[in-house]
Order: structure tokens, then sequence, then C-alpha cells
């Protein structure tokens, strides 16, 4: 419990000096977020990089890999936004979109993360998932609207609050242990589309998942501890964060990690909606942003 507390309090600490840090050299509002985000889209849906605002050392990254500007498969693959959904922390200079994409025949989710300072864009994180599962392409093309919906004031967190509620989330994975978690008796949980809770059927009919709660449906998890936990979006009027991490897969051969873009929606401090964009990558895995740090595994332990 020391450890966890410590590490808790270190996390907090460094988003909030990075969170002074950017509001300083930031000066973009949402409206400007959501613009920068639109430019990028359309050069990316056209296939052409030129006009698109990069700083001169952005750090551009898709599942994990390092690319240029125009390279990699949301930029050569994706010929059409079927959803689109957007969130934004101007405090903090990132804005997101997630949603339902065409690449060629198929249908595919991606989530692409970009950082603005200074009207330019430093950082570029995406996660495009062309079908690996748990993946549900009927769920995935309708997606929750509640999820952008303003809170009342009165069942808001504030920032930290809700970064505590998410990093909770992200150790009762590692932990297996249910209980770690701030769950509301309406949450429900979904992985690029995938329905894991109350869903009798499992994904496309098949027995996967399960009619269990959010709570219950962490009670079965394969992996280790999560890693690399980062929170670049806060938004207290939505009761939105957006959090990247990666479940650590050790016990698999050959050893894998799954990063995973998880965005919450936290109500009257508590869970309502889980929804993960996730893909694997090689180990030992590194996001390219912030400091990763491995954990032992112990084939005896959970």
């Amino acid at each position: 419990m020391k450890r966890n507390l410590g590490f808790f309090v270190l996390l907090v600490s460094v988003v909030a000096m990075s969170t002074a840090a950017t509001a300083q050299n930031n000066s973009c509002d949402r409206q400007c977020l959501v613009q920068m985000l639109d430019r990028y889209l359309d050069r990316m849906l056209a296939h052409d990089p030129a006009g698109v605002p990069m700083a001169a050392t952005a750090n551009i990254r898709e599942l994990t890999a390092p690319v240029k500007l125009g390279e990699g498969g949301s930029w050569t693959k994706v010929t059409k936004l079927r959803t689109r959904q957007v969130f934004a922390d101007p405090l903090q200079g990132n804005v997101e979109y997630r949603g339902a994409v065409d690449t060629g025949s198929s249908l595919s989710s991606l989530s692409i993360r970009l950082k603005v300072e200074n009207r330019r864009i430093t950082e570029v994180e995406s996660v495009l998932n062309q079908g690996e599962r748990p993946f549900d392409a009927e769920y995935l093309l309708e997606p929750d609207p509640f999820l952008e919906s303003v809170l009342p004031a009165g069942r808001r967190l504030t920032r930290e609050e809700m970064i505590k509620v998410a990093n909770n989330y992200f150790e009762a994975i590692g932990t297996h242990d249910p209980g770690a978690a701030n769950f509301a008796k309406r949450c429900e949980r979904f992985e690029s589309g995938w329905k894991i809770t109350h869903n009798k059927l499992g994904a496309n009919g098949s027995a996967e998942g399960g009619d269990h709660s959010c709570a219950e449906s962490l009670a079965a998890l394969r992996g280790q501890q999560t890693i690399n936990r980062r929170f670049p979006i806060v938004d207290v009027e939505r009761g939105i964060v957006s959090g990247m991490t990666f479940i650590q897969h050790q016990e698999a051969m050959p050893q894998y990690a799954l990063y995973m873009h998880e965005l919450f929606k936290i109500v009257d401090g508590k869970l309502w909606s889980i929804d993960n964009i996730a893909h694997r990558v090689a180990w030992p895995p590194h996001s390219g942003f912030g400091q990763t740090v491995t954990t032992a595994y112990t084939p005896s332990g959970k």
C-alpha cells in the first residue's frame, strides 16, 4: 500500500508540474485545439501532410514506433472517418480523436492524441486497431454521446480527484482486485466497440465476454501490473479522463504488452463508462512519452 500511495503522490505531482508548465507555454483554447485536430485529420485523409502545423522536433509515434509525418497506417490506410468523438484539455495542451474508420475494405478503431504548444503540434500518439480482438464493429459504429456530455457542477470532481479514480482502475487491472477501483452500478466497459460487460453473447455472438459487471470483468484478467501510466487529458466539465498505459504480459510466449488508450467517464466520483482502444506491441514496451519501468514477473503470482 505504501508503494501505491507513493506512486500516486509522485504521479499527481508530476502531472501538476507538467500542467503548470504547459499552461504557461500554450495559448490554444479548446476551440483552437479542436481546429488543430480537424486540420490534422483533414490532411491525414488526403494522405498529404502539407500544411500540418508541426514543430520541427515533433515526436510522432504509431503503436509506439517512431514514424515520419505522413507515414504509418493512420496516414496510409485510413480512407474515411465513420464516427468522430473529440476530447480536449487546454490546460495540458492535448486533444484526442477517437472513432471508427475505414481502412480499405475493413473497419478499424483509431485513437490519435495531439499535443499542441505555441500553435504547433509537438507530439502525435496513435493506436490503429484493424480488427485485433477484442473488437466489435457493430458497437464501434454507435459511439456513446454520454461521453461528450457536460456534467452538472455538483456531480464533478477536481482534476486531481479524477486522476486518482483513473489511476485506481489501472492499479486494479494489475492487482486483479476489483475492490481497488471506484465502479458505479451502471458502469460499462468497451474495447474497440466490444461490449465487455452485461453482454450475454460476447463479441459478434461468440462465447467471449459475458454478463459481468465492471468489477467482475476484472477478476479473470491475465497479465501483470500496468506501467507508463499517463493522463494527458482531464476534462472536469465532462468528467472525462484519457489515460494511456501498458498491461505487461510476461506470462505469454512470446512476451508482449497491451498498449491501451483508455477513456474514463467519471460521475459522482465513480467510473460510469470505460472505453478502450488497444493493440499488442512488442516486449519490452515503451510509448516514447514519459518513463517506462517494467516490473518483474513471478509465475506463481497473479
